[in-house]
This record gives C-alpha cells, sequence and structure tokens, in this order.
C-alpha cells in the first residue's frame, strides 16, 4: 500500500530557507511551451509569477522540496528587466495541488528567493505533480562595478536544468544543486565568481565555461565542455591571488574537456572517473607574470584510459608529471610556450590505460 499524505495541509518551509511573504495564486494556464513532458500525463496546468529583489539582496535562491513532484528549471535572459521565477505546474488530479506550496521568501527585508514544496510523502501515481520552473535573469554589466551582482543558488532533487543565460552575466556565484536530472548549458557562462554544479545519474554538459572556481560533480553519467577556463580574481597583485580549482567527477561515464585555458594565476585542476575514458586539453596562456605552479590531478579506474595534452612543461620542467595507474601510460613532452604556464600534474589511475601528450 502506497504511502498517503496526511490532510493537514501543504507543508510549510523550513525556517532555514526564509520567511515566507507570499503565497500567490495559482492561476490557470496552458502548458508551457517549453516542456516536452506528455501531455497525457499532465493535462492541466497553473502557474505563478514571483519577483526577486533586484537591489540590496546578495542571493537569489530557488528551493523545490518533496518527494512528489518531478520537473525542470529554464534560466533565460529578463526581456523586462526583471529577476523573476514564473512556476508551471502541471497536474492529472485538482487534489494534488492541496499538496503543493509556492511561496516568496525573504531573508530580513531582502526578498530573496522562491519556494516550491511538496510532501515528502505521497500516494504515487494518483496525484503526480510536474514543475516547470523558468528563472528570468536580467542582464548585468561586466564593465559597471555598481551593476547588481547576485549569487544564484538552486536545490531541487529529481529536476532536469537548461540554462541559458544572459551575455552580459549579473552573477557572482551559480550554485546549482540537484539529483536524477541533466544539466545542459547552451550559452557561454562567464560568472565572475564560482560556480558549482551537483547533479547524479544524468549528464553534465556545457559549451564555454568561464569563471573562478569550478566543481562539476555527476555519477553514471558524462561530463563535457566545449571550453573551460578559470578566472584568475583581479582584486588581488598576482603573488597574492588564491589557486584556482576546477574539479570534475563521475563514474562509471566519459569525461570530455578539450579546451581547458590556463590563464594567469595557479590551477588546481582534479579530474575522476570509473571505467570509461578520460580526455583533458590543455591550454595553456602566455603572460609576462611570474612562474605560478598548476596541479592537475586525473583518477580513473576501469580498461578505457586517460589522454592528456597540451599542458607546457614550462621553464626547466617546474611543472611535474605524478601517475598512478595499473595500465599503460604514454605521451610526449614539448617544448615549453611561456612562464606562466608553469605547473605541476598528478594522475591516478586503475585498470585504464593513461595517455599524456605535453607541449604544442
Amino acid at each position: 500500500m502506497g504511502n498517503v499524505v496526511s490532510s493537514s495541509g501543504p507543508p510549510s518551509p523550513p525556517s532555514s530557507d526564509g520567511t515566507v511573504l507570499l503565497n500567490p495564486p495559482l492561476t490557470p494556464a496552458g502548458r508551457p511551451s517549453s516542456t516536452d513532458v506528455s501531455p497525457d500525463q499532465y493535462p492541466s496546468w497553473k502557474t505563478a509569477t514571483l519577483e526577486l529583489s533586484s537591489n540590496g539582496t546578495t542571493e537569489w535562491v530557488f528551493f523545490a522540496r518533496g518527494s512528489s513532484s518531478a520537473g525542470h528549471v529554464r534560466f533565460v535572459e529578463s526581456t523586462t528587466g526583471k529577476a523573476e521565477v514564473v512556476v508551471h505546474v502541471g497536474y492529472a488530479a485538482e487534489g494534488a495541488l492541496d499538496t503543493l506550496n509556492v511561496c516568496l521568501l525573504a531573508k530580513g527585508d531582502d526578498v530573496r528567493g522562491v519556494g516550491v514544496y511538496t510532501p515528502h510523502r505521497i500516494h504515487v501515481p494518483r496525484n503526480p505533480l510536474y514543475i516547470h520552473t523558468v528563472i528570468h535573469l536580467p542582464a548585468g554589466s561586466s564593465m559597471h562595478n555598481s551593476a547588481p551582482s547576485h549569487v544564484m543558488t538552486t536545490f531541487t532533487s529529481n529536476t532536469s536544468y537548461h540554462l541559458s543565460l544572459p551575455s552580459a552575466c549579473p552573477l557572482t556565484g551559480l550554485n546549482i544543486q540537484t539529483s536524477n536530472g541533466s544539466i545542459l548549458f547552451s550559452s557561454p557562462v562567464d560568472v565572475k565568481g564560482d560556480v558549482t554544479v551537483r547533479t547524479s545519474n544524468a549528464s553534465i554538459k556545457g559549451s564555454d565555461m568561464r569563471c573562478e572556481a569550478l566543481k562539476v560533480i555527476t555519477s553514471n553519467a558524462s561530463i563535457e565542455f566545449g571550453r573551460v577556463s578559470s578566472r584568475p580574481s583581479t582584486s588581488l597583485p598576482l603573488a597574492e591571488r588564491t589557486r584556482q580549482r576546477m574539479e570534475f567527477v563521475t563514474s562509471n561515464a566519459p569525461v570530455r574537456l578539450p579546451s581547458i585555458d590556463v590563464p594567469t594565476g595557479s590551477v588546481e585542476c582534479k579530474v575522476e572517473s570509473s571505467n570509461k575514458p578520460i580526455s583533458i586539453t590543455f591550454k595553456p596562456v602566455e603572460t609576462p607574470t611570474g612562474p605560478d605552479k598548476s596541479h592537475l590531478d586525473v583518477r580513473s579506474s576501469g580498461s578505457q584510459g586517460v589522454l592528456l595534452s597540451g599542458l607546457d612543461l614550462g621553464e626547466g620542467g617546474a611543472n611535474k608529471l605524478k601517475r598512478e595507474t595499473d595500465g599503460r601510460i604514454w605521451g610526449h613532452v614539448g617544448p615549453t610556450s611561456g612562464e606562466g604556464s608553469n605547473g605541476s600534474i598528478d594522475v591516478a589511475s586503475s585498470n585504464a590505460r593513461v595517455g599524456i601528450t605535453f607541449g604544442p
């Protein structure tokens, strides 16, 4: 017998999510054109539009908590200049909406986010819900320090993502946390801060990612980015800059990083997978600055192997290569291309071949 939600009404958000300012009414709407869910499964739809503070707050958040719904989140550029979250709810039975709470959240005086809450226990499949959310972000300006900037954080489950961020991204940080849903960046991403992207059992893909620290984690699915570059902090002199970090972790799936640009400053890069190939190409950026060491740590298990290419060993072999594997390692070390590309490499693999090519 299935779990049945109590009749005490929709769940309330935990206090850690913020104060509830508004429970907007859901109005009848058509099926959103940007969703591909079956109209037979979710024949009816309602929607609510909630606006976030564009000034004052430094963080925007979106929470979707509970186990009685699946969903999809899209990021798009706002056409109104406002930061808005549009929540579309698909359902088959009207009674399913009695288990749903959509609300505007605040911390202090800041309207900081939107919460969508469903119970953790519900009779399935009688009253399923599908939450299709569109987050509209206003374009910022990287040329004006006074332009509003924000960290965007989402916490969801059983939800996929499609992000098409504004070309002049207003974000100083991006934190996407979900499970059992793919994450796709369909446009270049340039964030003036850290980016964390985490899911499980689903792929993470993007075209061009530029940020400071980057963490990409999934399981049982591939990771692939066309180009990744680490944005060094420009607020400090080179000698005082913190080492930038990149991390890509999955299992039982390939990792493809055909272009990692190594900029000014130190870069620490970690890549892990198992049973599938890893392919990484480094493209050092020549700079007139002093040699800051970078570090690459690649770990793989299985029989598919690792292929690294492009990272220069630097002046006097300042970059170091360390590897652990029970498979074959092959590679080539090329001439130096500039002091700014100096660094070290750590490669660990079990049951896998490792191939390495350095230099131009």
